[in-house]
């Protein structure tokens, strides 16, 4: 039999924190396609519930054990709400500036993020996102109180309950089908860290270069231990270290999706589009580096 061992190195985890809240509003087909910041988040509590038990008896025993539906609700407390989230606060505005109360509460998605931590990573070890489908909030109080020497900011609350939705896909533990669930939870932690070889090369020049003897160039990077998760359709912010030898050049990143979708170039989206479409303009963006360091964006057809 294996020993087992306690509070090794690296593995006294925790988790800590609540940050960087979402509000998802469905649209007409029921799709979380549209997200938008929710500052001034100070607490999420998940409440669930279900899951009891309730005894079936014969033969003077316990014949079986059912449980009943499990449900997910819980309280959402920030200092404000962004004011798409007026709609699901049962509040209408038909002119700005003014709020018509007690109005049909829409149904909402919401997402946060919670930090993990460990003893040698500190709450730099990775991050959990929490997604939360079919949400609808309650009404809740609000206290006004006068201000005195010792101020506080205004806490607002609002007490969530959920409609579960269908997950696609079989639990490889069962293999039966997901049951419909209100909750989804992302989980990001570091990956193992390792030598990265970034190689740039002047493929066709158009401006004189000072220095001609060093077109082509690699430098190894180290990369350290990070927690880095991307969420599909979302807006993604990323960095690479490159080594500028001092003459012009021109800087291009391409994507490609989990759908295999690559990221078209401008030549490639004018001939879909025309040249008059400025809506979801997601070509190949193309970043200018002048001989003195200045920047700009520019075009490349």
């Amino acid at each position: 039999m294996t020993a087992l061992l306690w509070d090794q190195a690296g593995q006294r985890t925790y988790e800590t924190g609540v940050d960087k809240g979402v509000l998802y509003i469905p649209n007409a087909l029921g799709v979380y396609d549209t997200g938008v910041a929710w500052n001034g988040l100070t607490t999420v509590t998940e409440s669930p519930s279900g899951a009891e038990a309730n005894k079936q008896y014969a033969d003077n025993r316990v014949y079986a054990n059912l449980l009943s539906a499990e449900q997910f609700g819980g309280t959402i407390e920030a200092f404000t709400y962004p004011p798409e989230f007026g709609q699901c606060n049962g509040t209408a505005s038909p002119t700005p500036g003014v709020a018509v109360g007690q109005q049909t509460r829409k149904s909402f998605g919401f997402s946060y993020r919670t930090r993990l931590g460990n003893d040698l990573e500190d709450t730099e070890y990775g991050y959990k996102i929490h997604l939360v489908y079919g949400a609808k909030a309650a009404p809740s109080e609000m206290a006004y109180a006068t201000i005195n020497d010792s101020p506080e900011a205004i806490t607002m609350s609002w007490e969530i309950t959920t409609d579960p939705v269908d997950v696609p896909g079989t639990n490889p533990e069962t293999g039966k089908p997901y049951k419909p669930t209100a909750t989804l939870t992302i989980v990001a932690t570091v990956t193992a860290p390792g030598a990265l070889v970034n190689t740039a090369t002047i493929t066709q020049q158009t401006e004189v270069d000072p220095n001609a003897a060093n077109n082509s160039a690699s430098v190894t990077l180290n990369a350290a231990e990070s927690a880095n998760l991307r969420v599909t359709k979302a807006l993604t912010r990323f960095r690479i270290d490159w080594t500028w030898n001092g003459g012009p050049a021109l800087l291009q990143s391409r994507v490609i999706d989990e759908t295999g979708y690559v990221q078209p170039t401008i030549r490639q989206l004018r001939t879909v589009r025309g040249t008059r479409s400025i809506y979801h303009n997601n070509a190949i963006q193309t970043w200018r580096v002048d001989a003195t360091g200045e920047v700009s964006n520019v075009q490349v057809l």
